[in-house]
């Protein structure tokens, strides 16, 4: 912890025996528990070389007159325009106090105090030294609040790129850590991030020595210890409080859902780094439990469209389980051929709506036994595009890219498709991998006019279509991949 640390102050003369008796004055001297670090210099250019070296000097004094009638005014401009150092505290001493008057000095030039020699008697040195350094302490506080409060700001536009709930809890793990260490003063803080709700209480991350190990037993343990200790009934949340060997601080945001942090092996907390965490985890629990309800919204959407089109596909003679693995198989898809998460995401969601405009189509011709004649073969090929027609919303976009799914995933890469008879990349993206998933499922599925395929001569026929029905490339990854996308087939029976 820095706060072992010895304050430093650096004496600044070019008189040896003024140098010689402020050390030995302050030598025994202690604030807040830490002694003194005295450093010194001879002359304004050594003094330089010392800033330079140390940037966490808390006090100086400098002398005026030393190898110029203003090197100490010249050395106080060094360190405050060439270094940018505002925090040091900086006391001028004279044994002339004619060549350098105190009232312009202290007009002209940022520092903390003026003194005569003869003024600083072994208290009034001790005091000064005292007070700078309560002065220095104060400011650092403050500068470190700040920093904290910096951190904070910028930490959403971290998680902007983050996709799913997944990505987001990652980001709130990665940030946590450091802010955590930063606001202790700790080369690296320990500890967990907790989520407490329906689940119970369980560990979401990690960091310092749980980075990699929060689902493990020892954290498994921690989480129940916790739970007893913070979550019995009837307990209220507090927003600290010390827990199972470490300090576990809250909050609550989401009617179901809190999430908590747990700092291992600390003793007393500094207020200003409880404030910089409070709030850090505030503001991260507050957009936590946002995604958390909008995942909700979306998972209940997502819910009534595939019961819906669950319906559509009953007429057909077809199962939920169907648009279900349709919905899977094209995130996998999608995935494989290089589409980011949210990409993949509002595949998932439109998929299964590739046959809704089969709503339209009279039953007599969905379960016809038989073959379709011409005229009954118009009518159902007319699904595709009173699928687009029913879905089409300019501004809800799985909506949007389930009415591009619906009207596009009967054409072919060859152009022979149906309804508007497109080739190759002119088929947007998402109308080839629903085209090509829908046939592999239904080839491996029973159904009313089939008995359901082998997986070999599903492989088969697929390689056999690939280039005139299917896109090549796509073909190539659902077959090179055949054994994940058999796997969600056998996961989503029937």
């Amino acid at each position: 912890m820095t706060d072992a640390l010895p304050w430093k102050v650096l004496l600044v003369d070019d008189e040896e025996d003024v140098l010689e008796v402020s050390r030995m004055v302050l030598e025994d001297l202690t604030f807040e528990d830490r002694p003194l670090n005295i450093l010194t210099a001879r002359s304004a250019r050594e003094a330089r070389a010392l800033f330079e070296q140390h940037s966490d000097i808390a006090l100086a004094f400098v002398d005026v007159v030393m190898e110029t009638e203003h090197a100490g005014l010249d050395l106080v401009k060094y360190v405050r325009e060439e270094l940018r150092n505002d925090r040091t505290r900086l006391i001028l001493r004279t044994g002339n106090p004619g060549a350098a008057p105190e009232r312009d000095v202290v007009r002209y030039l940022e520092i903390d105090d003026y003194k005569e020699k003869t003024e600083l008697t072994a208290d009034r040195l001790a005091t000064a030294v005292l007070t700078s350094l309560r002065s220095y302490r104060n400011l650092l506080a403050r500068l470190h609040f700040q920093e904290g409060l910096q951190q904070i700001i910028e930490a959403p536009a971290l998680a902007a790129g983050a996709g799913g709930w997944a990505d987001h809890l990652d980001a709130l793990v990665a940030q946590a850590g450091r802010i955590m260490s930063f606001a202790l003063g700790q080369d690296r803080a320990h500890g967990l991030v907790l989520q407490h709700g329906t689940a119970g209480l369980r560990a979401v991350g990690g960091f310092g020595r749980f980075a990699d190990g929060h689902a493990a037993e020892p954290a498994r343990r921690l989480a129940q210890t916790i739970c007893g200790e913070c979550f019995a009934p009837g307990t209220a949340v507090q927003a600290t409080r010390p827990t199972a060997g470490g300090l576990l601080l809250s909050h609550e945001a989401h009617p179901r859902e809190s999430f908590h942090f747990w700092i291992a092996d600390l003793g007393n907390v500094p207020a200003d780094a409880l404030k910089i965490l409070r709030l850090f985890l505030g503001q991260r629990s507050g957009l936590l439990s946002s995604i958390l309800l909008q995942q909700e919204v979306i998972d209940a959407q997502t819910e009534v469209l595939h019961r819906l089109c669950g319906a559509v596909e009953s007429r057909s003679k077809e199962t939920g389980a169907h648009i279900r693995r349709i919905a899977k198989y094209a995130a996998e898809l999608g995935r494989l051929c290089g589409m980011d998460e949210a990409q993949t995401a509002l595949l998932e969601a439109a998929a299964p709506l590739h046959d809704i405009g089969k709503v339209s189509i009279p039953d007599r011709i969905l379960n016809k036994p038989g073959r379709l004649d011409g005229e009954e073969w118009e009518l159902m090929k007319q699904h595709a595009q009173l699928g687009h027609a029913l879905l089409w919303h300019p501004s809800l976009a799985v909506l949007r890219a389930g009415a591009e799914i619906a009207r596009t995933h009967h054409e072919r890469w060859d152009g022979s498709g149906y309804p508007r008879g497109l080739a190759g990349e002119q088929i947007p993206m998402s109308g080839r991998i629903v085209a090509l998933v829908d046939v592999f499922d239904a080839l491996l599925a029973r159904r009313s006019y089939k008995e359901p395929w082998p997986m070999e001569a599903v492989v088969k026929e697929l390689r056999s279509l690939r280039g005139s029905h299917f896109d090549p490339r796509l073909t190539d990854l659902l077959l090179n991949h055949s054994a994940r996308f058999h796997e969600i087939f056998i996961s989503h029976p029937d």
